[in-house]
């Protein structure tokens, strides 16, 4: 049976995740990938012109959804052509590939912006299907999750190429909780010399956020364990700080002022992680120690 987009959460997942978790959820089951939502984090990493962000390099991000997933990364290939790709998936079965999406005739992305995605692909007869379930809404229109049909030379190259297998024995992750200070992340947007790029990326950093911090609830959820009005109410500032950013990133690439507060807004949401997601953590270990020392 071939990995299929259907079961995944694709709303909760960046453009790496949301195919490693297609095949999480093909080996061990439905929602099973809402593991990748086992850690709340934030330590953000010097990223291009200077400015901070909270998505890590592909690869160790690969290495780290890869081990909480129980995938085991059984083959790799590093710079492999689309004709190369088709013998390797006619030899080896379904592929998690990651190239630039610059390339991808399905994306919206196409011919725009150049950014690490991936794919799963295998070998149909004498042609490939890709496999993608990214969802996301983008300035040149909605990326869907999906199949089609490609000739394996119209397939981009691929830096990263992975056999993907299940791990033995049962997932291990757990619910945790790795935030620092924000203020230096803030205060690098807001001092940045061009306003324009800072707001740009600060878009796609609220988004981020506030995709993994939705995605942790869910795997509280997916774990038995419901969200507090607390926490709920969070999820929802959290979401109205992405829509926020995204507009600030239209306003200020029109050459108008940045919006008041947003940035300030922003700190005093990351302030309050470690508190709001952290307070669940006390709340199970105290659920723990009632039931252990219940007669």
């Amino acid at each position: 049976m071939s990995p299929t987009e259907k079961t995944v959460h694709a709303e909760l997942l960046d453009c790496i995740q949301s195919n490693l978790a297609v095949f999480a959820d093909h080996f061990h089951g439905p929602d099973s990938h809402l593991a990748l939502g086992a850690a709340v984090r934030f330590r953000p990493v010097t990223g291009a012109d200077g400015l901070p962000t909270v998505e890590p390099p592909f690869a160790e991000q690969i290495d780290a959804a890869t081990e909480w997933l129980g995938l085991s990364q059984d083959l790799s290939w590093r710079d492999v052509s689309g004709q190369a790709l088709g013998e390797l998936a006619n030899r080896h079965g379904s592929l998690y590939v990651v190239a630039d999406s610059f390339e991808m005739s399905w994306l919206p992305y196409f011919g725009h912006r150049h950014m690490d995605h991936s794919f799963l692909v295998e070998a149909v007869d004498d042609h490939a299907t890709v496999i993608d379930a990214y969802l996301n809404h983008t300035p040149w229109g909605r990326a869907e999750p999906g199949r089609w049909e490609s000739d394996w030379s119209a397939l981009p190259p691929a830096s990263l190429v992975l056999r993907l297998t299940p791990t033995a024995g049962t997932l291990k992750a757990e619910p945790h909780v790795d935030c620092q200070s924000p203020t230096d992340y803030v205060t690098a947007y807001a001092t940045h010399p061009d306003q324009r790029l800072a707001f740009e990326r600060l878009a796609a950093e609220a988004w981020l956020l506030a995709r993994s911090r939705k995605l942790h609830a869910a795997f509280l959820a997916y774990r038995g364990e419901p969200g507090t009005a607390e926490l709920r109410a969070h999820l929802d500032l959290w979401d109205e700080l992405a829509g926020r950013a995204f507009l600030a990133m239209r306003r200020v690439g029109s050459g108008r002022p940045a919006p008041e507060n947003l940035l300030t807004d922003l700190e005093a949401a990351l302030t309050a992680d470690p508190a709001v997601f952290g307070g669940t953590s006390q709340a199970r270990a105290a659920a723990d120690r009632r039931t252990v020392s219940a007669p």
